[in-house]
Formats: structure tokens, sequence, C-alpha cells
């Protein structure tokens, strides 16, 4: 049976509008060689949850 919030995560990057620029970004990111340190950030509720949910998906 699927956790709650599995569930909310999967609805969650399923209807991930708005960030295509920043997702771009962040895969080619992932894509590159060699050590990866990554600092998302910003205001409680704006979405750095959802986005990198979203990235690791891809």
């Amino acid at each position: 049976m699927a956790r709650v919030r599995d569930v909310l995560v999967r609805r969650a990057t399923e209807a991930f509008v708005g960030r295509r620029r920043e997702l771009a970004v962040l895969l080619e990111a992932v894509e590159q060689d060699g050590p990866l340190v990554v600092h998302v950030h910003g205001i409680p509720g704006i979405g750095k949850s959802t986005l990198l949910e979203a990235c690791a998906q891809r």
C-alpha cells in the first residue's frame, strides 16, 4: 500500500509546472562529471522540495 507522502509527492511532481528553466539547470549539473554540490534556497512553500523531487524523478 502506498504511503500518503509518496502519493502526494508523486502527484506534486506529475503536476510540476513553471520551473522548467530551474529544472534544466539542475539536470545539466547532475549530468556533469566530478564532484557536485547543489544549494537550493528560498522562502518556505516556494517549491524547493518539489523541484528536487521532479529532478530526482527524471
